[in-house]
């Protein structure tokens, strides 16, 4: 062994110090223990749970039009007055209802959350400064609303200290890439940097990974090399 250990006996009356919670020496404290503090309770915030969802959802009206359809079915084509449901049309096939919660289907199963518990989950998701890019992960996890991105990114704005501790990238530091739909018998790849906005756009034939990884090469052997790309994770990208 690479100790050596004497091990020698002592009385607990001896021993008071070492715990100092249930044997530290001294006798009742009434300046403490009769203090009327002690003996209040502090009220917290009950935390959002499905109960809390549900009662709101029951006063969404968007989203109750939304349930009605993913139990009835959808109709083929939304009317123009229909825009609001418009973004759920979109993702209609990924929607159902679990213990009556309505839920986007994804990677993870999120939780759609009705408009007047938005504002709660942001202060709850922005508690501790995170940041856009952590706060997008957390939300991504577990729930879902229009525009809920957009929201994150305008709340952070908000707060100075924010901006700090996550300052605005470098130039080519971190690039977004996406394929444009379709457009003159092409396939568009866009990559935009981050810090200025600045875009390359390269006409494709073909959108397969090996064509991607070659267009891509081409521009950063033009720009060097960045330290993080951002995608939606398509079939190129993976």
């Amino acid at each position: 062994m690479a100790y050596q250990y004497v091990v020698k006996y002592r009385k607990t009356t001896e021993r008071g110090n070492a715990d100092a919670l249930s044997r530290l020496p001294l006798g009742y404290d009434t300046t403490f223990d009769d203090e009327e503090a002690c003996y209040n309770v502090s009220e917290l915030n009950t935390p959002i749970n499905a109960e809390i969802i549900c009662r709101h959802a029951e006063n969404d009206k968007v989203l109750k039009w939304v349930c009605s359809y993913v139990q009835r079915g959808w109709p083929e084509n939304l009317s123009p007055q229909d825009a609001d449901l418009r973004s759920f049309f979109n993702h209609r096939f990924a929607l159902t209802i679990k213990s009556n919660l309505l839920c986007l289907q994804t990677e993870y199963n999120r939780v759609i959350i009705p408009a007047s518990l938005r504002g709660q989950i942001l202060r709850m998701l922005h508690d501790g400064h995170w940041g856009v890019t952590k706060m997008k992960q957390l939300a991504r996890r577990n729930i879902w609303w229009v525009n809920m991105d957009k929201d994150i990114v305008e709340m952070c704005n908000n707060y100075d200290i924010c901006k700090v501790v996550n300052p605005a990238p470098r130039p080519w530091e971190r690039v977004h890439i996406d394929f444009a739909e379709p457009a003159f018998n092409s396939m568009w790849l866009i990559c935009v940097d981050a810090f200025s906005q600045f875009p390359f756009i390269v006409q494709m034939t073909t959108t397969t990974t090996a064509h991607t990884i070659s267009t891509l090469s081409g521009i950063f052997a033009i720009e060097g090399i960045l330290e993080t790309i951002v995608s939606d994770n398509g079939p190129s990208f993976l």
